[in-house]
């Protein structure tokens, strides 16, 4: 595959005072949730006369009573009680084996993130300030490099979004800031020299705490945006500080590959080669679902915003009346046991002898008159205020579903088994709810979580599962095995060479037969059957041989193989060549007793090679086990654009059927993509989306499916092969995958 370039940066400077207008009025529309939120954790630190508009005298006692802290201990642990695990259906009866596979894996991979402690964190939140965000992320730094999921609970006063929606997904752009360390940041970005000198901008959530030095500190920016291209939904990503770009997807032309351990055919010398996975960040854009990696849980729904309220939010009313009258009633029994004294300015008496009383004199000058010293008389609060008081716990009991019963206690007088049930059900319902609205986050994380694993599993993954018995099962996977919304082939690409293992690969085939894959093999593209050098036919044999082990354990029964170059030859003596070495693979197939595997001669997108449409049948008629793979990019590059309409696909299969008989021309082999060609043919291959492209898909499968033909089709468009190859299911046989 090969890398697109491009000259100027799409992300640049101009692009990042942009976002930095947008982000500007993102936290314009945030503020007033940001003070709830900052005054809601005053009230969880029991800080909440700070929060009071009447603070009284400041010589009072001030107590802060712990029935709201005591709500949301309550509530927190009922959501721990409740911690869910996944469980993955099949949306048809075909994807069951892949749905188990899932559900035995996927614990692992939240084990790997610690989740229970990432789930607790995030409930904390949701219960103090009515909102709790998971981050589901790819981080490729994990593993040692070779990345994995990462999942983290995300702080809300950190994360920006367009005011007014309600649902994060709808906003145009969302933004996630943080501090970071300035030694931190020159060590991964040189680039930023000279240009970190602390940050000035302070993000509420350190208004929260404290004390917190940012002075070697710098605000860093997470910029997600989505496009539409061709149809679909991209997402974009930036990050960035202040007017220097980090990290664009949209100026990211890197090819993502695999690197494999592989022996180089001319030399026997063993080194590594790359293989492509996916297109270029610049076309994909960061994650294939298009999707903000935020996930919100709410507890009570706000009208026109994506947060919810708390506990906090509604019960410190009811926790404001308590505590102020907790102080009335401390301040009244302090003044009722500290006794004071009215004092007649005449009457002289020695008050710091009459305050102490372990003085048994009291001196006094002239005559003491009765009126000389009156003790202040003290009035007791009446019964009425604890009754307030007690009703004011009650309301905020009730009003957080917090109440006795739902902690184990009965109130006096209730016995009645069915009265007691009717309590229990009455006070359990604000968990209930909040615990649904859990688990709906809870599915939403764990089908993001699917996505990333088929975005990015390329290689084969080990897991540690524990069953039922105790015992420990190591099981293999990756995305091959992930049956993509209704697919039902797969190739396995050995274009640099047959590098899987056998254990790997009679995996991979077990679970493609279970959930009805068809599999197939690409062999190494430095297989050259047009040349007559016996030592290089001997080589070709070997590799053809290697790849038809590999297809068996797959549980496949084709193999794709490629003619070769002239290299100076006449095309009639290149395609002699061919045959005859064909031949001779054919007879070590069968010798090796692997006669059931089919080659599939591919034809070729450069005019200077062996393989138009012709060719490639010619070399088809010469054996009954060879059929042709007839890859339609290919053949439009080759001919400068020749595949214009369903007349000429016709055309090819009516040539398919007339040489190889009706059998082979309803199950021959086909590969697809958009292609870009010069005047030599084939340059690179595109997606579906790049419409300037052909040839077109949809007049292939009409046809395929009128004439009731059905070939194994393999999609090879640039990185958005599944979502490509659906497309043309649906063109096929008109069905809508969920």
């Amino acid at each position: 595959m090969e890398v697109r370039t491009t000259g100027v940066p799409v992300i640049g400077e101009r692009e990042l005072r942009r976002a930095a207008d947008i982000l500007r009025r993102y936290k314009q529309g945030k503020q007033n949730l940001e003070r709830r939120i900052i005054a809601d954790e005053d009230w969880w630190k029991l800080r909440q006369w700070r929060q009071f508009s009447d603070k009284g005298n400041p010589n009072d006692d001030r107590p802060a009573s712990g029935w709201l802290f005591n709500v949301i201990m309550g509530k927190h642990a009922d959501a721990i009680a409740a911690y869910p695990g996944p469980v993955i259906r099949p949306r048809e009866p075909d994807d069951r084996q892949e749905a188990q596979m899932l559900s035995s894996i996927i614990p692992c991979i939240l084990e790997q993130n610690d989740f229970e402690e990432v789930y607790s964190d995030t409930c904390w939140q949701k219960m103090k300030q009515g909102t709790g965000v998971w981050g589901v992320y790819w981080d490729q730094d994990k593993l040692g490099g070779l990345g994995d999921i990462a999942i983290r609970p995300v702080n809300v006063l950190n994360l920006f979004w367009e005011p007014g929606v309600t649902d994060i997904q709808k906003s145009q752009n969302v933004f996630y800031l943080e501090l970071e360390d300035n030694e931190t940041l020159l060590a991964e970005y040189p680039q930023l020299a000279g240009k970190l000198g602390g940050s000035s901008a302070v993000l509420a959530r350190y208004r929260t705490d404290d004390a917190v030095d940012l002075s070697e500190k710098t605000l860093v920016v997470d910029w997600y945006y989505k496009k539409r291209v061709g149809g679909r939904t991209v997402l974009h990503y930036c990050k960035y500080v202040g007017e220097t770009v980090l990290y664009a997807t949209e100026n990211d032309t890197f090819v993502p590959s695999v690197t494999r351990e592989a022996r180089d055919p001319e030399t026997g010398e063993m080194g590594f080669v790359q293989t492509p996975v996916r297109a270029p960040a610049c076309e994909r854009g960061l994650y294939d679902d298009g999707d903000y990696p935020f996930i919100f849980d709410r507890l009570f729904p706000i009208e026109g915003s994506v947060c919810g309220y708390g506990y906090i939010d509604i019960g410190k009313g009811a926790q404001e009346q308590i505590d102020r009258m907790d102080q009335a009633i401390v301040k009244n029994t302090i003044m009722a046991a500290t006794p004071r004294w009215f004092r007649r300015s005449d009457g002289s008496v020695n008050e710091q002898e009459y305050a102490d009383w372990t003085k048994p004199f009291v001196h006094v000058d002239g005559n003491l008159g009765q009126d000389s010293l009156q003790q202040v008389q003290v009035n007791m609060l009446p019964g009425i205020c604890v009754q307030v008081l007690n009703n004011k716990i009650e309301e905020l009991k009730w009003t957080t579903g917090n109440t006795d019963v739902t902690n184990g206690q009965v109130s006096s007088g209730v016995t009645a088994a069915s009265a007691i049930a009717a309590l229990q059900e009455a006070s359990g319902r604000s968990s209930r709810a909040s615990t649904q609205s859990a688990y709906r986050a809870y599915a939403r994380l764990i089908r993001m979580v699917i996505e990333r694993i088929r975005q990015f599993y390329d290689l084969p993954r080990r897991f540690r599962i524990a069953g039922l018995s105790g015992a420990e099962e190591f099981v293999s996977y990756c995305n091959a095995r992930l049956k993509a919304q209704g697919l039902d082939c797969y190739e396995y690409q050995c274009g640099r060479g047959v590098h899987i293992g056998e254990d790997t690969a009679r995996a991979i085939g077990r679970a493609a037969r279970e959930a009805g894959i068809v599999t197939s093999l690409h062999a190494p593209y430095f297989i050259n059957l047009s040349g007559a050098d016996p030592a290089r036919v001997e080589k070709n044999v070997e590799y053809i041989l290697s790849s038809a082990r590999a297809c068996r354990w797959l549980e496949g029964d084709r193999i794709v193989v490629h003619c070769g170059g002239l290299s100076g030859m006449e095309r009639e003596q290149a395609l002699q060549n061919t045959l005859l070495n064909l031949r001779q693979a054919l007879a070590a197939l069968e010798q090796a007793g692997l006669s059931q595997v089919r080659l599939c001669v591919e034809t070729m997108g450069k005019i200077n090679v062996l393989g138009d449409a012709g060719e490639v049948i010619r070399i088809c008629q010469a054996d009954e086990r060879l059929l042709p793979c007839i890859d339609f990019g290919h053949l439009n590059a080759r001919t400068l654009g020749g595949i214009r309409s369903k007349a000429d696909y016709a055309a090819i299969l009516d040539r398919i059927g007339e040489a190889l008989g009706d059998a082979r021309a309803r199950q021959f082999h086909v590969h697809f993509s958009r292609i870009e060609y010069s005047k030599g043919g084939e340059k690179r291959h595109w997606t579906f989306a790049e419409t300037q492209f052909g040839p077109e898909p949809q007049p292939l499968m009409e046809l395929l499916a009128e004439r009731g033909l059905a070939p194994v089709i393999i999609c090879e468009s640039a990185g958005t092969q599944a979502e490509d190859a659906q497309t043309m299911q649906r063109m096929y046989c008109g069905r809508t995958f969920f």
